[in-house]
């Protein structure tokens, strides 16, 4: 059985696997819920060429129970498979925030710039990251979470520093 603080931690982590399963359902071996993914934007732009949608202004996604706010959002599409290989997501920052039925609580992230590399199985929270939930906050300049390894690492960034808030659970002591 895993400490509590490091419990708590791991309930951060799979965070970032709720948003990715939000954004790029059809491109894991998660089933897909057969409900749309709604994206609401001021401008959208479609490059069939490049392969490439970008949505400009309040953009808005929803999938299932994840959410997620940004100013700007770029898909870029692998042709020769049909499959999302990155997604960016700039904002001031961007939000995204996802409740499951196998957590009782929501979760919550943000951060300036989020991308997501299919191929390389990896997210990037980058300048003013942070994840929380169920009050556990990590905040750090640069979060990179690693798929296949399940694996989040903080980066410094110039002078920054991570932090990492673990509330404590009631009756427990670190």
């Amino acid at each position: 059985m895993r400490p509590h603080h490091l419990n708590s931690l791991y309930h951060i982590i799979t965070l970032l696997l709720f948003f990715l399963h939000c954004q790029i359902s059809q491109t894991t071996e998660q089933p897909n819920t057969g409900h749309p993914m709604v994206i609401q934007s001021d401008v959208a732009e479609f490059d069939d060429h490049r392969s490439i949608a970008s949505y400009l202004g309040n953009v808005i996604i929803i999938k299932d129970d994840c959410h997620l706010k940004t100013n700007k959002l770029v898909i870029y599409k692998n042709k020769k498979i049909n499959r999302i290989k990155q997604i960016t997501a700039i904002g001031k920052p961007s939000r995204f925030h996802y409740q499951s039925n196998l957590q009782k609580s929501i979760g919550y992230g943000k951060a300036n710039m989020i991308k997501y590399f299919q191929k390389k199985y990896k997210i990037y929270l980058i300048n003013q990251a942070e994840l929380e939930q169920d009050g556990n906050i990590i905040h750090g300049a640069l979060l990179t979470y690693y798929l296949k390894k399940r694996l989040l690492t903080s980066q410094k960034k110039h002078k920054s520093q991570t932090t990492i808030i673990l509330k404590p659970k009631k009756g427990n002591t670190l």
